[in-house]
């Protein structure tokens, strides 16, 4: 049987990567019409870029307006990680299924 942890982790990545790729398509489609993304925030708010940073803690820190142009390497760089991911998950998830059922026989 596969654990939890391993189902949960594989369903995020799959989570993540749908988001980033939508992003990434979104951006993509806005500049080469030459236009801003419009991308807004949870209040309806326009953003005239992306975010980056540490939400919490006594370092939270966060950039503001990161170039659009900037974002399509780092989505892209970003899906590319949770593929690989995703990959070493998927393997652990085998490696578990095995276990199961060698155990069972």
């Amino acid at each position: 049987m596969i654990a939890f942890k391993t189902a949960y982790d594989i369903a995020t990545a799959h989570q993540e990567i749908e988001r980033a790729e939508k992003l990434l398509k979104d951006t993509q489609d806005a500049l080469d019409r030459r236009a801003q993304p419009d991308i807004r925030d949870a209040f309806g708010r326009h953003q005239a870029g992306l975010q980056l940073g540490i939400p919490s803690g006594e370092n939270s820190t966060r950039l503001y307006q990161v170039e659009w142009s900037l974002c399509i390497p780092v989505l892209t760089a970003h899906i590319g990680q949770m593929r690989a991911k995703l990959a070493a998950l998927n393997e652990v998830a085998r490696v578990e299924l095995l276990q199961g059922t060698e155990g069972a026989e």
